[in-house]
């Protein structure tokens, strides 16, 4: 078994990753480490708490020294790192170039002799703005030189790229063709530009129609989307493994990253972050290593914010809670809310729910509920309301309402997700309650059916739903009870 799944919370997983090098545990963030040296030694970099690198197996191909010392020691030792590397073929270079000067074997070989964990064949990325036929013959370039690095590799774990462009059928077509080679790795590629011009709208259409053609055995590797602001939302729709540059990049620009984004570091006479970095310097007084080594530490601890927040079944408040650091991301977040009905039935139950603003009335928790009151019996008359009315109904004849969720049982009370769930009551949180509404009404036709709720309930009920049963005012009362104030 080459991967392991441990936990799981919305699409992420908590996984066990086995490689010729050791087990690593995802999600999981590679730094990437330049061939001819990395501003921060690898002993640094795995003080900081990295477990795996990444490096550029054509680059060190094309150096005639680096290579021959490379074939000698292995890239484990050319680097000084004991733990996984994972080598690149040089599809970056091919993406900004053009060409590259090495055949799909020789990489692919070139990468098994030097004990690569993880070697990718050289696979041809086909930018965003490439139109279908394009993209269809670049993927089938693609898929024989994959074809062609199954039959070379021995030891190393082989990396299926998924390819297409923003074409979702050709991405889907990709992914189902990487998994059917029974490659024990799936990495999505040719995403760089649209994380460059923070088009997260179709990033987030990319990696959902790749996971549909995906083996949920396969560990997904994402690459180039190492930003702390990014990867707990690509976590979220099930990516695993990230790498990122970034850390080394912007220290070199002057840039300092926070989990909210990045500032520059000439701005800041004081340090807003405890790493040991910043203990030694203010960001304006750090040199290029100072600034790359708090910039790895951020990226590193946001990635183990996120195992956590997995294990705790709170991923997707961070992804809610993250995304709101740009209006991008959040467009991001809103697009992958879209597919709710898609993602809910392999969306656990989480340990709490919050409500951070209407983009959480569309989680595929809501969702579930709705469905669930499609089946729920009731006698022939039933009471909604949003108030403890001072006479019950008969058993099983009254339910609550709760803004997102909409009606459920009292005996519910304490039960997930109604218990546990904190949330609002805004216009959209209403609306979405009243489809709940819905659900429950229109699976029901046999019974009678009345609201009794604040004047702002009636008021959202559509013409056609409010004629399929009787709507009043409630009266002054207290709030339904086991509802902790959390609701209305």
């Amino acid at each position: 078994m080459v991967f392991e799944v441990l936990a799981r919370d919305a699409l992420g997983r908590l996984g066990r990753l086995e490689t010729p090098h050791g087990r690593v545990e995802t999600p999981l963030v590679m730094p990437v480490v330049r061939p001819s040296g990395s501003i921060l030694p690898p002993g640094e970099m795995a003080r900081l708490g990295a477990k795996m690198v990444i490096t550029n197996a054509y680059l060190l191909h094309q150096n005639g020294e680096r290579r021959e010392r490379a074939l000698r020691e292995g890239v484990h030792g050319l680097l000084g790192w004991r733990g996984p590397v994972m080598t690149d073929s040089g599809a970056y270079q091919l993406a900004e170039y053009g060409r590259v000067e090495v055949s799909n074997r020789e990489i692919v070989e070139f990468q098994e002799a030097i004990g690569s964990d993880l070697a990718v064949p050289l696979d041809v990325p086909t930018g965003p703005e490439a139109t279908h036929e394009e993209a269809e013959r670049d993927l089938g370039v693609t898929r024989g030189r994959l074809q062609e690095a199954l039959a070379i590799r021995r030891r190393t774990l082989l990396v299926a790229p998924v390819q297409g462009a923003l074409h979702l059928d050709l991405r889907e077509r990709s992914a189902r063709e990487a998994r059917d080679t029974g490659a024990p790795v799936a990495a999505i590629g040719g995403v760089v530009p649209l994380l460059d011009s923070y088009r997260y709208e179709d990033l987030v259409e990319v990696v959902l129609a790749s996971r549909r053609g995906l083996s949920r055995a396969m560990p997904v590797h994402l690459f180039g989307a190492g930003h702390p602001i990014t990867m707990p939302l690509m976590a979220a729709l099930g990516c695993d493994l990230f790498d990122s540059a970034s850390y080394a990049l912007y220290a070199r620009d002057g840039r300092y990253i926070t989990p909210r984004g990045t500032l520059r570091a000439r701005d800041l006479p004081e340090s807003p972050c405890p790493c040991p970095a910043c203990q030694r310097a203010a960001p304006r007084e750090m040199d290029e290593a100072g600034l790359a080594a708090h910039n790895l530490h951020v990226t590193l601890a946001s990635m183990s914010e996120i195992r956590n927040a997995i294990r705790e079944g709170a991923l997707w408040d961070l992804v809610e809670q993250t995304c709101r650091g740009h209006p991008a991301l959040l467009e991001g977040l809103r697009r992958a809310l879209q597919h709710s009905e898609e993602m809910e039935p392999e969306w656990p139950a989480a340990s709490r729910f919050l409500y951070r603003g209407s983009e959480s009335s569309h989680r595929p928790e809501v969702l579930r509920h709705h469905h669930t009151l499609r089946h729920i019996p009731l006698p022939p008359r039933v009471l909604v309301t949003d108030k403890n009315p001072p006479h019950a109904p008969e058993p099983g004849g009254m339910l609550h309402l709760k803004p997102a969720f909409g009606p459920y049982p009292p005996e519910l009370s304490e039960t997930y997700p109604i218990g546990p769930s904190w949330t609002l009551e805004d216009p959209e949180s209403r609306r979405m309650a009243i489809e709940g509404l819905r659900a429950l009404v229109e699976s029901h036709p046999g019974v009678q059916f009345t609201l009794e709720a604040d004047p702002r309930w009636a008021e959202a009920i559509p013409e056609g739903l409010r004629g399929k049963m009787e709507v009043r005012p409630s009266n002054a009362g207290r709030r339904p009870s086991g509802d902790g104030g959390r609701g209305l």
